[in-house]
């Protein structure tokens, strides 16, 4: 009984230490106004995650202002801060952008599922890449897409004035801007329009079948999303769409197609590859570049 008692207060006082110490580490954020925790397990994620438009976003921001505290999932994020203050994001990911960087925990999850591409890299292995990426974003090269972001921009424009022209609706401009995105990238780099920002049946059959394919992949979202996300986060995404899935239609890029790409990409690089050859990207991060892992 006695062994008990002390394995007990043991673990009681070790348990009362972590708190403490987790405290100091979050007293910079303590006074930070938020909502309570909605579930002990998933805190306010889940509500965030499950809300229409953001609206359980924009509920809040109402009540407690431009920066938001809520509470993260298992204690995994103890505190999460949704920033929605103008000033506060310019000096984020402006004045103060390198005192911002992703933890160690995304940085891992992004290079595990996308490679160690530009969003999944820091320091110094970013500013090579950004470097070398950099040259396909000069004002010619922007001048160039002009024309296809305008036309996706009108088209947009067009749907929202349709949209508005019955009875109040709420619109959910974060999808709205993915849409025209998408829509954008596919006509620049393909010369091929999705027609997503168009009603589903008018749209074109590609968009389905990338979303048959995703679907899948990884499977439908279940309704404890926060749960079902971790098993697709920190995987290599053509293993686990091949364990998921043997489906005749889902097929990755040859050897032969990849190696074009790359002398391709390589070739649009050489520039800053000559002035130095720290700049010059191996395969595996050119890969990740093109999205090819």
């Amino acid at each position: 009984m006695l062994e008990v008692l002390l394995s007990l207060s043991a673990i009681f006082f070790l348990v009362s230490c972590w708190y403490r110490h987790s405290n100091r580490i979050h007293d910079d954020v303590a006074l930070v106004p938020g909502p309570e925790s909605d579930s002990l397990l998933a805190g306010n994620m889940h509500t965030l995650a499950a809300s229409s438009s953001d609206a359980a976003a924009m509920a809040w921001e109402k009540v407690y202002g431009g920066v938001v505290k809520l509470h993260g999932v298992l204690g995994v994020s103890r505190h999460v801060l949704l920033v929605s203050d103008p000033a506060a994001l310019c000096r984020i990911f402006g004045s103060s952008n390198g005192q911002w960087d992703l933890s160690s925990r995304n940085l891992a999850s992004f290079r595990s599922l996308f490679g160690p591409g530009i969003a999944a890299v820091e320091g110094a292995d970013h500013f090579r890449q950004r470097r070398v990426v950099s040259q396909a974003l000069t004002p010619v090269q922007i001048r160039g897409m002009i024309d296809s972001v305008q036309a996706a921009s009108r088209n947009m424009r067009n749907a929202l004035q349709k949209a508005c022209l019955g009875p109040p609706v709420q619109l959910n401009m974060l999808d709205w801007a993915r849409r025209v995105a998408l829509d954008s990238l596919t006509m620049i780099a393909f010369g091929v329009s999705l027609q997503a920002i168009d009603e589903p049946e008018m749209s074109h059959e590609l968009l389905h079948t990338f979303d048959a394919m995703l679907e899948d992949c990884i499977g439908k979202t279940s309704q404890l999303k926060i749960l079902s996300a971790r098993n697709c986060c920190c995987r290599n995404t053509s293993k686990f769409a091949g364990d998921r899935s043997d489906r005749s239609y889902i097929f990755h890029l040859n050897d032969s197609v990849l190696q074009t790409v790359v002398t391709v990409w390589e070739r649009s690089t050489e520039r800053a590859s000559k002035e130095d050859t720290k700049y010059k990207l191996a395969e595996d991060e050119i890969r990740a570049q093109i999205g090819y892992n």
